[in-house]
């Protein structure tokens, strides 16, 4: 993981939910600092993928299928190479 800027996370404790709206990578420094540390996590997956469902819909004006966006990410993210 190459991070340009260094943290310091002594303020985290596992009571906390820590969310990273970044989806790529998904798993940034501070979400892995935080799941060592106890924390429950979110990544910016559900961002990338609803702000594409919703892109669509505007621009197309069609319902989107959100579980095929969902099923794509997957294979987009599953094919990525960092």
């Amino acid at each position: 993981m190459v991070s340009s800027t260094q943290h310091r996370w002594e303020w985290l404790t596992p009571s906390m939910w820590v969310a990273d709206i970044v989806y790529f990578p998904l798993e940034t420094e501070l979400l892995v600092t935080a799941q060592t540390t106890g924390c429950r996590v979110m990544n910016g997956a559900g961002m990338a993928i609803f702000q594409a469902v919703h892109a669509f819909e505007l621009f197309t004006g069609l319902k989107a299928n959100v579980n095929r966006f969902i099923e794509k990410f997957e294979v987009l993210k599953n094919s990525m190479v960092v």
